[in-house]
């Protein structure tokens, strides 16, 4: 529509010659014509001519405004749904990198916990063993104990 911001007042003007141009008697006789604040001498067919003229020209000057604020604002939407697709896309990508570091946290969770099983399995095994050798400990004490008993020493055989 901003292509044929003059297409209604070069419409008008059109009509308005083709028909000054078949009733020009009209359009040049002078008479006194009030215009509220003065009375003029002029022809009223000319004044109506130029004020219809004015307020078609003034409408789609409007028009043309209103249009154009239109455009920005759609522009502007464009623009900010742009930037909307922009922060959706690297969201979606910190998305990805944060699913992937937790299914890898994952992983090395569950790896922790079975380096952990095993961990706890050994210890058990070293406290099992360490009871084993304290206990053969034990009974090798007594057993020595129990040989010293039955061997004096010659210092003591002596008394």
């Amino acid at each position: 529509m901003k292509k044929f911001i003059w297409l209604y007042p070069a419409i008008y003007l059109v009509l308005s010659l083709y028909f000054a141009i078949f009733n020009w008697d009209v359009f040049i006789i002078s008479i006194n014509t009030n215009l509220g604040f003065a009375v003029v001498k002029t022809p009223p067919f000319l004044l109506l001519f130029l004020l219809g003229l004015f307020i078609i020209v003034l409408q789609s000057n409007f028009d043309y405004i209103r249009e154009t604020r239109h455009e920005v604002e759609n522009l502007q939407r464009v623009i900010e749904l742009e930037k909307l697709k922009k922060d959706n896309e690297i969201n979606n990508f910190k998305a990805s990198i944060l699913d992937s570091q937790t299914k890898t946290s994952e992983r090395n969770i569950q790896k922790l916990g079975e380096i952990q099983d095993v961990l706890a399995k050994i210890t058990e095994e070293l406290e099992t063993e360490k009871k084993k050798v304290k206990e053969k400990d034990t009974g090798k004490d007594k057993d020595e104990k129990s040989e010293s008993g039955k061997k004096v020493s010659p210092d003591k055989k002596e008394k």
